[in-house]
């Protein structure tokens, strides 16, 4: 099974807080997990390092979970998010698409203030060159499990995401998150 899930530090960090604050969800960060055919879990993310993957216990660590979504199973499944997610391990982090989303925010509310439309796109676009945590995982979801990919994936932001696990994914109980948070 693979799942996007949100997620924040437990401990402060100043750029998560920011994020959180401007995109207004709560969390600040949104990942890929799996078991794999052992039964592990694997966390995969793009984080300011670049796309990395580890164990689900090292990632719980220093995050606390705050959604997952779940979505298609099956050992093709499995198959094709372990391909996908190893292919783009160690691919730079998109810290010119993070300030295109701010612009892109900022932009926006000052459109919809002047027009009452969304006028601005990320101008910092670049494909999967390089990652941010929302389009990696987005991504990850669309190639594993033959869904459409969202037109311009570079804007993605966690607003978006969240848009996206509730249109396609299957949102997790409360007690689910409690178990996987530690807190049963």
């Amino acid at each position: 099974m693979i799942s996007i899930g949100e997620s924040r530090q437990k401990k402060f960090k100043l750029f998560s807080r920011l994020t959180e604050l401007v995109e207004g969800v709560g969390h600040s960060h949104v990942f890929v997990s799996w078991k794999d055919a052992h039964g592990l879990r694997w966390v995969a993310e793009a984080r300011g390092s670049g796309v990395r993957v580890i164990s689900n216990f090292e990632f719980k660590r220093h995050s606390e979970v705050i959604n997952v979504y779940h979505y298609g199973e099956g050992i093709n499944t499995l198959n094709a998010v372990t391909s996908y997610v190893w292919g783009m391990t160690a691919r730079r982090y998109g810290w010119k698409q993070i300030a295109g989303l701010f612009y892109m925010r900022a932009g926006n509310a000052v459109s919809r203030v002047l027009t009452g439309k969304n006028r601005h796109k990320n101008p910092f676009r670049d494909g999967e060159a390089s990652q941010i945590c929302c389009e990696f995982a987005v991504n990850a979801v669309c190639i594993t499990l033959g869904i459409k990919h969202p037109e311009d994936l570079d804007s993605f932001g966690l607003v978006e995401t969240r848009k996206f696990n509730e249109k396609h994914g299957k949102k997790q109980s409360k007690e689910l998150l409690a178990r996987i948070n530690g807190s049963t």
